[in-house]
């Protein structure tokens, strides 16, 4: 198994119950830029990015409690930034059938998040202007009226007619 663990691409790794790193896979170089001996020892919930941290302690304890977990989250990198990754988190148990720790794996998912949100930017935005679509426009007045959208925010609304316009679209193009 060690041999399976240390030439995947992706990261496998072993964790105390308070979410130390025991054992990393030589995998995490390639996905973190760190080295197996440079994160052992370091807590699991430090590598995450601060908006995380607080996913990353629940779906700790969720495995504590015996239940497996499934996640995407951001890690630091060793240049300074952060990758997202879907990490899994299995609990390891005793003898007795007390949880002894976790075990998991770390798989890169920063190009599959870059194209979602590329996607979505696209679903939610006019390709010519840059700004949004009728439907987020909408969706936006919505939550903005509703009793307490956007925290009660004042805002405006400008509207621009151009006559004829469609004229020059059909003539001119879009």
């Amino acid at each position: 198994y060690r041999l399976l663990a240390e030439n995947a691409t992706d990261v496998v790794y072993r964790a105390s119950p308070d979410a130390v790193l025991e054992w990393v896979s030589e995998g995490v170089e390639a996905v973190l830029g760190f080295t197996p001996g440079e994160l052992v020892g370091c807590s699991v919930k430090d590598l995450a990015s601060p908006e995380d941290r607080d996913f990353v302690g629940h779906a700790i304890a969720e495995s504590l409690a015996g239940n497996r977990r499934s996640a995407r989250l951001r890690l630091f990198t060793k240049p300074g930034g952060t990758r997202w990754v879907d990490v899994t988190i299995h609990p390891v148990l005793d003898d007795a059938g007390r949880p002894s720790g976790f075990v998991g794996g770390w798989r890169d998912i920063e190009t599959e998040v870059a194209a979602e949100a590329a996607l979505d930017q696209r679903a939610r935005t006019d390709d010519l202007t840059g700004l949004l679509n009728r439907r987020e426009v909408m969706a936006e007045m919505a939550e903005r009226l509703s009793p307490d959208g956007a925290a009660r925010q004042p805002f405006a609304v400008a509207f621009c007619d151009l006559d004829d316009f469609k004229t020059i679209n059909d003539t001119m193009g879009h």
